[in-house]
């Protein structure tokens, strides 16, 4: 496997790693220690889960070995064995081991044997994958404790895989990332180290960071964002290019200011995804284990002030900061995603939708998941259905500013309907509007049904007179109010909001050309149990009332707080409700002290 004309020593290569220096340095770049680097990120897959158990038992092997590499010491006091040795350790040990042996090393044994086990296998999941990247981490240990023929057997699997790879980065990208990219990276760290040629069966104008950069510029568009299919493994990939960067930095290399940038804007969107401390993202991605090497590695590597400061928030080195840049929400239309922050911190509301081929995911948490998951509206007309005509979204409207975020996509539906839905996010007022609008020219008996799916672990509490739903987990989470339709329950109409299975069910009904459904979720647990009412408004056009599939208004208050809320869904005109003049197809404004109405936002 290695290169005829190479003066590569496998015996030098091994004695060199063996140095104390090199492990402690080994040690200090990658954090608690070097396999913590893989575990930044760990899949959900059983695969993925139980190796992040393995990994707790080598962890407890290699500090062992940190600080004299190399060296026998009284291990008397070890704990148990992590793991049971296999029939091929136990073949393992004479053959390759360095004696004398302890029974505490068996655990980087069993580690080893499901090494070579997985290569023998072909096996190329995830946690295979992150399996080989860890044993590679690992060289200057196994140099130290493995004899000359054990570690040379290792090394060379290493290389075969370098050298053999022929991923597809589009359809393979994490065997790619790890075998193409960071594996060459971690060898030529250590080859550098220990001033040794590059021994591996690489091109001739083989360039590290040019070939880091091909990466990113394939898996990411120029903002960052993969593309829709691959959102859930943003944080994956995020720490995959963390550690490139590492060993990049690590050779001493000066990596040029582009793929810097490209690094740094997918740091910035994967800190998006993140909406707890305990490093879940959103739509269901990978975990990010935000312990405090994962985030001091980012900011040694980030050139970026304001990400600096971001992070030296979630370290809680600087937690009375309110870091306001970089934008705390976000639309990539290219990657079919929209996520809104209320500010950075982890407890604060987030909101994020992907949508992509008739396929829309939302995702909604305040301090815990409250929404999660499929949500897509379904419409008849005359009680027949209404499919989709284009599978295919368009981006009608987006606009952010300081006190709210405004999102409006649609689809066209057959008939010549559309189907419009509409986010507005009020962060500082702390609530959000989801409304689905019906838009045609035919008229007839239109019906609306969507299925909001409610997080797992969270009970839903109807009230017994009203038509609001509680979200309860052990206390209030979010309360959410059915403007579009009646509050009292003995209304007698056919218009539901109402808890089924693990969704909430909101249908309603309407004669006309046009329709809207609108849901109003108070994100305030304290204020959400105090007084709250909401009531349909009387809209006029020339000195008349506008018809239901003209326009629409809705007055609702949360507490001693009043808000308007008002929609054309027809041609545009000179409309009053409530003594407000719009002009306007999309009106939300809150009352003043003086009662006067401010608007928020207003769409022509």
């Amino acid at each position: 496997l290695l290169k005829p004309e190479s003066q590569f020593d496998l015996e030098k290569f091994q004695s060199q790693l063996r140095r104390n220096k090199l492990t402690k340095k080994l040690h200090r770049e990658l954090g608690t220690w070097p396999a913590a680097a893989i575990a930044w990120s760990t899949s959900n897959d059983p695969q993925s889960l139980e190796l992040a158990e393995q990994i707790r038992g080598l962890k407890k092997w290699y500090r062992g070995q940190v600080d004299e590499a190399g060296k026998h010491r009284d291990h008397s006091e070890s704990s148990e064995l992590d793991f049971p040795p296999t029939p091929v350790v136990a073949d393992v040990i004479d053959d390759f081991y360095q004696p004398p042996h302890q029974d505490h090393d068996r655990t980087a044994l069993a580690w080893l044997d499901r090494f070579w086990q997985c290569k023998q296998d072909s096996d190329q999941s995830p946690a295979a994958v992150s399996r080989t990247l860890i044993t590679a981490l690992l060289l200057p240990v196994w140099a130290a404790r493995l004899n000359q023929v054990g570690f040379s057997q290792l090394c060379q699997s290493l290389m075969h895989l370098v050298e053999n790879s022929q991923y597809d980065l589009l359809h393979e990208p994490d065997q790619y990332l790890a075998y193409q990219i960071e594996l060459p990276a971690i060898f030529n760290a250590y080859l550098w180290e220990c001033e040794i040629d590059l021994p591996l069966h690489l091109p001739a104008n083989w360039d590290d960071c040019e070939q880091w950069y091909q990466s990113l510029t394939k898996l990411f568009d120029v903002e960052g964002w993969p593309a829709p299919e691959h959102i859930s493994a943003l944080p994956r990939w995020l720490v995959a290019n963390t550690r490139i960067a590492i060993w990049n930095r690590w050779r001493e290399l000066e990596i040029p200011e582009h793929i810097q940038s490209a690094w740094e804007w997918i740091l910035r969107n994967g800190m998006r995804l993140c909406w707890n401390r305990h490093g879940e993202t959103l739509f269901d991605g990978d975990l990010l284990n935000l312990d405090t090497s994962l985030l001091k590695a980012w900011r040694s590597l980030t050139t970026d002030d304001d990400e600096k400061q971001l992070i030296d928030q979630w370290l809680g080195e600087q937690a009375k900061i309110k870091v306001v840049t970089p934008e705390r929400s976000v639309l990539r239309d290219t990657a079919c995603t929209a996520v809104f922050r209320g500010d950075w911190r982890h407890k604060s509301p987030k909101f994020a939708m992907r949508y992509d081929q008739a396929k829309c995911w939302l995702e909604l948490t305040n301090r815990v998941a409250l929404l999660k998951g499929a949500c897509l509206p379904e419409f008849q007309l005359d009680g027949k259905h209404l499919p989709f005509q284009k599978p295919e979204f368009e981006l009608n409207c987006w606009h952010s500013e300081d006190e709210l975020d405004y999102l409006e996509i649609e689809m066209p539906l057959s008939h010549g309907f559309v189907w419009q839905r509409q986010i507005a996010f009020a962060r500082y007022d702390r609530f959000i509007l989801i409304a689905d609008a019906l838009l045609g020219e035919q008229s007839g008996k239109l019906s609306y049904s969507c299925r909001f799916p409610v997080a797992s672990g969270l009970e839903v509490r109807p009230e017994s007179e009203t038509r609001e739903l509680y979200l309860y987990n052990d206390e209030p989470q979010a309360l959410l109010l059915p403007i579009s339709i009646g509050e009292w329950k003995q209304d007698h109409t056919q218009n539901q909001f109402m808890v089924e299975d693990t969704h909430i069910l909101f249908r309603q009904h309407q004669l006309g050309r046009a329709m809207m459904a609108a849901m109003v979720i108070d994100l305030d647990a304290k204020r959400s149990i105090r007084p709250r009412t909401w009531r349909s408004l009387t809209v006029g056009q020339s000195l008349q009332t506008a018809k239901p599939d003209q326009a629409l208004a809705w007055r609702f208050q949360l507490d001693d707080q009043q808000y308007l809320i008002y929609r054309s869904l027809g041609n545009i005109a000179n409309r009053t409700f409530l003594g407000v003049n719009v002009y306007s197809d999309f009106y939300l404004g809150r009352f003043d002290r003086d009662g006067e109405a401010e608007s928020l936002i207003s769409i022509e």
